[in-house]
Order: structure tokens, then sequence, then C-alpha cells
């Protein structure tokens, strides 16, 4: 089939064997003083790069140029018989190429390459040199852009996708370490800073994000497990016990047990099986103004925004009973009422509810 610029990439198939990607057998070294190498396992077949992106609703290139610098999948996997657009769609917005760890050579840095052409020992048709467009270094990727993982990447170990900040990259906003993955899926991330679409928020939002997951290619749905790490807020300095992490569930915000790394500032939410928006909420307790009134008291706070106050009373510290109810929908000052007192004496709290 003859290939040009308004071929239709969606119809248009990859061969198999070296006729697909041209086999180029290919071994790679590197070195920080040119005299000690280490030498990266044979790769039979290199990854080829792709400069625009195609656009599957449409079936046309685009203008849209893919990211050079951003690292490939490992597990990238371009079998014989799948659509151009199809392999594509695998590489999530990377311009491709044949990533190397460098964490893998066990060097913190290096100054030095060595590429020689390899011999193809499954095709003897395939051709004893290899072809390198240019070798770059890829940068972290951001919220805000997206990620793949499959089952052979859980296979290797490689179980965690990690996302920084965009004018930060020192900082982690979100990691996603996967127990388990059904298929080959795309995950996305945003951060979110409004919430119109949502329920109403309890508390005073620290940090919130949308991650969301879809197969690479099909119609199933991905189904995996993973621990999400969240970073807390950018001014965030406690320590974990004054917050709340809510899932979007659909039609409401569910709270999530979590555990909080303090080095990192980071909430950890265990065994999550469907990818939503979280919202990290600090919850500072309010503290209650009490005076006197005519046949009672009155009980002023700040409250928790949307967050349920129940004003209780007990004559002996066991037995509660509610006096009064408000669920402000703003963090303006409230008075709530006793004026049904008891004889002697009593005690009074504020119970929140945050579920």
């Amino acid at each position: 089939m003859q290939i040009d610029d308004f071929s239709d990439e969606g119809v248009v198939t990859i061969p198999g064997g070296s006729a697909g990607t041209y086999g180029h057998p290919t071994i790679v070294s590197v070195s920080q003083d040119g005299t000690n190498w280490y030498t990266y396992p044979y790769v039979p077949t290199l990854v080829p790069d792709n400069a625009y992106r195609w656009d599957d609703t449409n079936h046309i290139w685009t203008d849209e140029e893919m990211n050079a610098t951003k690292p490939l999948n490992p597990s990238i996997n371009l079998p014989g018989g799948i659509t151009v657009a199809n392999a594509l769609d695998e590489y999530v917005g990377a311009s491709g190429g044949t990533g190397y760890d460098l964490k893998q050579s066990g060097l913190p840095w290096i100054q030095y390459f060595c590429i020689t052409a390899g011999t193809n020992l499954t095709d003897t048709n395939a051709f004893d040199y290899t072809a390198i467009d240019s070798i770059g270094v890829v940068s972290p990727v951001v919220v805000g852009d997206a990620l793949s993982i499959t089952p052979d990447n859980l296979a290797s170990g490689n179980t965690r996708l990690v996302f920084q900040k965009p004018d930060d990259l020192s900082q982690t906003l979100i990691s996603l370490n996967c127990d388990s993955v059904s298929t080959n899926a795309r995950i996305s991330t945003v951060s979110l800073h409004e919430f119109s679409s949502f329920a109403p928020v309890i508390g005073n939002v620290s940090s919130a994000y949308q991650i969301q997951s879809r197969p690479i290619s099909g119609t199933n749905a991905v189904v995996l497990r993973a621990e999400v790490g969240l970073r807390a807020g950018e001014n965030y300095s406690g320590n974990g016990n004054d917050l709340r992490v809510f899932q979007w569930q659909g039609a409401n915000w569910a709270s999530q047990p979590f555990t909080f790394d303090p080095t990192n500032d980071e909430v950890l939410v265990m065994g999550v099986t469907n990818l939503s928006a979280f919202v990290i909420s600090q919850i500072v307790p309010p503290q209650l103004s009490i005076q006197s009134v005519a046949n009672g008291y009155a009980f002023q706070f700040t409250p928790i925004l949307n967050c349920a106050n129940i004003l209780e009373r007990s004559p002996d510290l066991v037995n509660w009973m509610p006096v009064s109810t408000n669920t402000p929908t703003s963090a303006q000052p409230i008075t709530l009422w006793d004026t049904n007192v008891l004889a002697g004496k009593a005690f009074y709290r504020l119970l929140l509810i945050t579920q």
C-alpha cells in the first residue's frame, strides 16, 4: 500500500516483522568517563518516532506537535496488524523513540553514549545497521498531562506513575502506584480550582485533583486497583490530623480513609478502584463563644463551610441531646441558641458532621 500525508491512518495497518518497523537492532552503552561503560540489554527493534498528532475523530493530521521530551512507556507494544492511529494512541502525546532509564545503569549522571548496530537474531532479512534521529533527555510529566500504564508494566515491576507541579518540577502533586490494571490504560490528570459542577465541598479546600482512566484502544472499561498519593497543598504545614479526603462518587463527595506522609505533605489513599475527583480539605475546629441571654445561652462561632454543626447538651457528659442544628453555606459567624436550659448544671459541645 502506498502511504502519503493524505492516507487515513485509522485504516492503514502496520505489517508484522521487519517490514513493520524496519528492524534496526541496537546496542546502547553509557559512561561517565568514556572508559567504563554500562551496556543496556540488546534491543532488537527501536520504537519509531512521530512528529505530529493524528486526529482520530476527523481522520486527519493536525499541526499539534508531539512532545519530544515526554517519556514513552517502556512497555509499549506495536504488534503487526494494528492501525497507525492505534499505534500513535499508545504514545499518549509523546513523539516516540526507545527509552533508556539512567537509574538502571546505577550511574547518577553520564556524559558519553556509545551506540552500535546489533545483529537481528530472528529476522535474517532485517538490516544490520541502526538509525538514530536524535538523543534527548526527557522531562518529568506534570499535572495536566497523561501517562499510560499496562499489564506489562506491572509484570516488569514498573507500577508507579508520577505527575509533577508544572511550575516546580521538584514537587510531586499526584502519584499512582498500581496493584493491578486490566488493559492498557491512559491516566489523565488535572488540578481542580472550581467546583460548580460538583456538590458543595466541606471545609477549606487545601488541594484538589481530577484523575481519570480510559482504555488506550477499544471500549472495555479499565479495571484497576491503586494507591493514590496527593500533595496536601502548597501552603499546608500541619501533621494531617486536620485533613479530610473526599472523593467524588457521581452525585456526592464520600470521605475516604487515608494516611499522611509529613515528609512529602502527601495523603495516601489505599485500594482505589474508581478514579475520579479528589479533594483534600482542612477542617479547623471552631471556637465557641458563650453568652448568657434571656431564657438561656447563645453560642457563637465561625463555622466550617458546608459542614453540619450540631449543638449538643448533656447533664452528665455521658448522655447527649441535640439542641440546635445548622449547615452553613458561607463562613460567616453564626449563633446557635439553647432557650430551654436544664435545671442545675449542663455541658455543651459542638458536633461536626464531615462524612
